[in-house]
């Protein structure tokens, strides 16, 4: 059995210009996907992207995985890795949250055959 893993640890700092334009020209599409209705007849704006307060994030992705040769020429492998739901293309995890949960989304699986073609 192997078994095989990666840690990667990257803090970012994302500032941004003063007089940055607030009035709704950056629509935060995740929240209007996922969240509640909002009004469309103008009176209030979509969810909006912050683009004019500084962050700070430290980020964290973490991956493990093992792989076994077993009997016959046939192999399994399985591994998992740090994410989340609402995040699906990135095993990335922002540390710092207040309840400290992480989630560990991403699983494969894998069986093969190794022949003699």
């Amino acid at each position: 059995m192997v078994v095989k893993g990666d840690i990667r640890v990257r803090y970012e700092d994302i500032f941004f210009p003063k007089g940055n334009d607030t009035s709704g020209v950056f629509p935060n599409f995740n929240a209007i996907n996922t969240g509640p209705p909002f009004d469309t007849t103008g009176v209030s704006f979509s969810p909006q992207r912050d683009v004019d307060q500084d962050r700070t994030e430290v980020r964290l992705r973490a991956r493990i995985g093992a792989e076994i040769d077993m009997e016959n020429n046939f192999t399994a492998g399985l591994r998992l890795a740090t994410g989340s739901d609402d995040q699906p293309v990135s095993a990335n995890q922002s540390l710092g949250a207040a309840n400290g949960d992480r989630e560990v989304t991403s699983v494969s699986m894998r069986f093969g055959w190794i022949g003699l073609f």
